[in-house]
């Protein structure tokens, strides 16, 4: 009796998995390599257009510099000036004028005792300055006078003492209603009011004789109101005697003997 050969079949299923599994990451190491390279690629193009579009403005701006190197305007305010000639400048010494003379009031003949008293104790002058003693006898005899000197010579007691000399004298004695005889025009009220004291000091012997200021800043009712009580020294701003003429009706001039313009 033959024996019989049992024959096994072994079905080993070879498990795939590792080889599937290997070449999927084998095909995204290869996936993500071409990634990489493509992003590499990209990274390259856009630094390489950078880097151009930076040369590009590179080469404008110096392109525009140089223009602007080139094309500089000069204004024509300084280019056709004419040439200005060198002058020789000559030495100009100062002129030193002498204030004081050596006459005093008191040798003015014709100046009244009350006025010298006036100028001796409220005013503190005994000895007259070259103007004063060469305007004095001009203006006291009734003539007009130009006078030019320096600051502080005296100018203001070479027409104050005569206009109050000439006054004092008008007989029979003004009043403060007789109207304004005398006009001083000065270019500044700190100037008028200066002005305006010298004749207050010069005319306390003389109680009849009444100075009035109008300069600008002042209320206009008060000077209207002294102008209506009568003034005969009117003493005042060009502004604010023009303004008084046009529109106060007491101030009339027309009794005006003396008029003067200081720091014309």
């Amino acid at each position: 009796m033959a024996q019989e050969k049992d024959s096994i079949t072994l079905n080993i299923g070879v498990d795939t998995s590792i080889n599937i599994g290997s070449e999927f990451s084998e095909k995204n190491k290869r996936k993500l390599q071409k990634k990489k390279g493509s992003s590499n690629a990209k990274r390259k193009i856009t630094n390489d257009e950078d880097s151009e579009s930076d040369y590009e403005t590179y080469k404008k701006l110096k392109v525009s510099s140089d223009r602007s190197k080139q094309t500089q305007y000069v204004s024509s305010l300084f280019g056709h000036n004419p040439e200005i000639p060198s002058l020789e400048s000559k030495d100009v010494s100062p002129v030193c004028e002498e204030v004081f003379s050596s006459d005093t009031f008191k040798e003015f003949s014709n100046v009244h005792p009350f006025t010298i008293k006036a100028l001796e104790e409220s005013l503190g002058v005994t000895k007259a300055t070259v103007v004063q003693q060469l305007a004095l006898p001009v203006l006291m005899s009734g003539k007009d006078a130009l006078v030019r000197s320096q600051t502080g010579s005296g100018k203001t007691l070479a027409y104050a003492v005569p206009i109050v000399e000439a006054l004092h004298r008008v007989r029979p004695k003004l009043t403060r209603t007789d109207g304004i005889r005398a006009v001083v025009v000065l270019p500044t009220r700190e100037l008028a009011l200066q002005t305006f004291q010298c004749f207050e000091l010069l005319v306390k012997s003389f109680k009849w004789l009444v100075p009035g200021l109008v300069v600008g800043g002042e209320k206009r009712k008060s000077e209207k109101a002294r102008l209506r009580k009568g003034i005969n020294i009117l003493v005042g701003t060009p502004g604010r005697i023009n303004d008084h003429v046009s529109n106060t009706q007491v101030l009339r001039l027309d009794r005006m003997q003396w008029l003067v313009l200081d720091e014309a």
